[in-house]
This record gives C-alpha cells, structure tokens and sequence, in this order.
C-alpha cells in the first residue's frame, strides 16, 4: 500500500540524485582546466625529488599540454639491451616503493587520489646526473 509507494518515491528520488551528481562530475572531467588543476594540485601535495609531475604549458577548457617527460614503463625490464636484469629489476622495485609510498599517503595522509595509475600515466625518469 501506501508504505511501498513511499519506497518506491524514496528509490526514485536517490536513482535522479545518482545521475544528476554522474553527469555532473562527467560535465567537470570535460573541462580540461579542472583536470589542469587537479595536476597542478597533485604536483603541489605530491611532487617531489622522488615524485615528477609534468608542469602544466597550456590550458583550456579543451586543450592541456604538459611537459613532455622522457621514461620508460616500469614493465620494460627486457626491452633494453642490458644484460644485467636484476640491476635494473631493483632499480624498478625502487621506483615502484616510491609509487606506493606516495599512494599510502594520498589514502591516509591527504585525501586526494590519482585515479588513473596505468602504466602509461606512470614512468621511470632518468634524471640528468645520472
């Protein structure tokens, strides 16, 4: 009766909810200044000696550009031409301790994840005194 209908009203009310606050935060990931500033924010709470950011170039509401950063996939310990793997194999641990290291602290510490770690987002930067 009367008490399903107001369920019903209830379940309704929070499925318009759901998809207005989706189709708001897809309209906010369109605009590319808000993401613009989601790195330039990240690089503030994050950057490090460790932790690279690319600086920000250009932005628009539909354009970034970031500083290019040359690295390499922390998955391509056998697409180089050195034979001492383990070298290599350590260096990567290394660099992937300093990955969790910084996730722990966006979970625990402050609150704002990246949340798009793919390899491709990710990479070993030969730094220039080495």
């Amino acid at each position: 009766g009367k008490n399903n209908n107001n369920n019903n009203r209830f379940i309704a009310t929070e499925l318009v909810d759901a998809v207005e606050e989706f189709f708001s935060r897809i309209y906010e990931e369109m605009d590319y200044r808000n993401e613009a500033q989601n790195c330039i924010d990240f690089g503030k709470l994050y950057g490090s000696e460790d932790i690279i950011v690319p600086k920000i170039m250009l932005q628009t509401e539909n354009i970034i550009v970031m500083e290019w950063l040359d690295g390499t996939k922390l998955t391509d310990v056998y697409n180089n031409n050195n034979d001492d793997t383990s070298s290599l194999r350590q260096e990567n641990l290394n660099v992937v301790m300093a990955g969790i290291e910084c996730t722990l602290n966006q979970l625990l510490v402050t609150g704002r994840l990246h949340a798009d770690p793919h390899a491709g987002n990710l990479l070993k930067i030969v730094s220039s005194d080495e």
